[in-house]
């Protein structure tokens, strides 16, 4: 599983659209991932949907971040 992947969503961070990086993933033989935009969810349904079309169990996550440094617990 690939978890902390960024879509063009987590502005600064990520580039790739999120049926872009499903895509990608279901090329190379990906099972499940997930998409732990920073700061956002918005890429969500968009990544729910592209997952279910092409196999891929979809987790969702968020990665927090304070003036650009990671929340930590």
């Amino acid at each position: 599983m690939y978890l902390n992947c960024h879509s063009y969503y987590s502005l600064r961070y990520g580039a790739i659209p999120v049926e872009e990086l499903v895509e990608e993933a279901a090329r190379i033989g990906i099972e499940a991932m997930a998409l732990t935009d920073i700061n956002v969810t918005t890429g969500v349904f968009d990544f729910i949907k592209a997952c279910r079309e092409h196999g891929i169990h979809p987790v969702v996550g968020l990665e927090y971040r304070n003036k650009n440094r990671r929340w930590k617990t």
